[in-house]
């Protein structure tokens, strides 16, 4: 009797573990944000931050748009500016023309946003990325980026932006919460 309840006990575990494991490598997924971007509109600047997928099923990158309303320039402090992952700040961002090794370089620091122009980039967040190792940057072409962005992982996603603008420093926070879906 034993011997029959360990066969069947046996046989319904593989069927359950065979089941599960051919479901779950068939399931394809995409990224979704909800909402699908932000804006901030206020007297002197307008702030737009956007999840981009670039033909992936996840989101890799944010657009990021800051229009300078004013009669003075603004200037982007990146190395106070943090990508923030579930209410946390989770290092700093990137783009395609931060150099490895220059991440944290002090004549990257800032960005100027002169008085009635708009600048956008699209950045992502270093603990994301992954950098091309030597043996491939060697013979890379001439504007292909040192690194990969990798996938956003689902959660509340949003940017810790910190500027000057004259006299007065500014902190604008924009989240937004990317979610996974399957596909079916």
């Amino acid at each position: 009797m034993k011997n029959l309840e360990m066969t069947v006990l046996s046989a319904s575990l593989g069927l359950a573990l065979l089941a599960g494991s051919g479901c779950q490598s068939n399931l394809k997924r995409t990224s979704v944000s909800d909402p699908p971007s932000l804006s901030v509109t206020k007297p002197d600047y307008i702030l737009g931050f956007e999840p981009l997928k670039r033909g992936r099923p996840s989101f890799e990158v944010f657009r990021f748009t800051l229009t300078n309303k004013s009669n003075e320039a603004i200037r982007i402090d990146w190395h106070r500016t943090v990508y923030m992952l579930n209410g946390r700040p989770y290092g700093m961002f990137v783009s395609k023309d931060t150099e490895p090794g220059r991440v944290k370089d002090p004549d990257k620091r800032y960005e100027t946003v002169t008085a009635g122009s708009t600048y956008t980039k699209d950045i992502a967040p270093v603990k994301l990325i992954a950098y091309a190792p030597a043996k491939y940057t060697k013979n890379a072409p001439q504007n292909a980026p040192p690194f990969s962005a990798g996938p956003i992982p689902p959660g509340r996603s949003g940017i810790r932006l910190w500027f000057t603008q004259g006299d007065r420093n500014v902190l604008e926070q924009l989240t937004l919460k990317i979610v996974e879906m399957k596909l079916e």
